[in-house]
């Protein structure tokens, strides 16, 4: 088929290395959840074993591939806060800071990075990077306003973010008192 399926795998969590190259070369979209790498680990060790650990929440190896990552909370399994999932995607350590230097670091990936996966990238996911997912002319002007600058600290700070305004289509919907 050559149209626009924007095929994905959700909850690519566990792949084969092998695979890894295919999820660019034939635009599979991973999908996944930064808050299963701090919350899963402990069992993927016990369960998996090294080879399958070399593809697991491989997102940094994803983004080389040239694969699109969409990262969501996967609520109501895990909280659905963007925050304690944009710090396990820059550091692979769960918010009691383990394991030290992060969890396979070598998967770690940035700040950029991570929340283009949490925004821009979830609206091409679902067909609407024409209508959300960013701020810009002709886009819906969905967005928060935080109490600190997510880019300026540290990933417990970032942990702790907690949303000041809630603005839906241009117009504030709340406002934290």
């Amino acid at each position: 088929y050559k149209g626009d399926r924007r095929w994905r795998i959700e909850h690519a969590q566990v792949v084969d290395p092998a695979d890894l190259p295919r999820f660019g070369k034939h635009g599979i979209i991973a999908s996944m959840q930064p808050v299963h790498e701090t919350s899963d680990r402990q069992m993927a060790e016990a369960r998996l074993g090294p080879a399958r650990l070399a593809g697991a929440y491989a997102w940094n190896t994803m983004l080389k591939n040239g694969a699109t990552l969409v990262f969501g909370s996967d609520y109501p399994v895990e909280r659905p806060d963007p925050f304690a999932g944009w710090a396990a995607a820059i550091t692979r350590q769960g918010p009691d800071g383990q394991p030290y230097g992060g969890w396979q670091p070598q998967e770690i990936i940035g700040r950029e990075a991570a929340w283009r996966a949490f925004t821009m990238d979830g609206a091409y996911a679902g067909f609407a990077e024409d209508l959300f997912g960013r701020l810009g002319a002709g886009q819906q002007a969905d967005f928060i306003i935080v109490d600190r600058n997510p880019l300026d600290i540290n990933p417990s700070e970032l942990r702790a973010t907690k949303v000041e305004e809630t603005w839906i289509g241009g117009q504030k919907v709340w406002e934290r008192r």
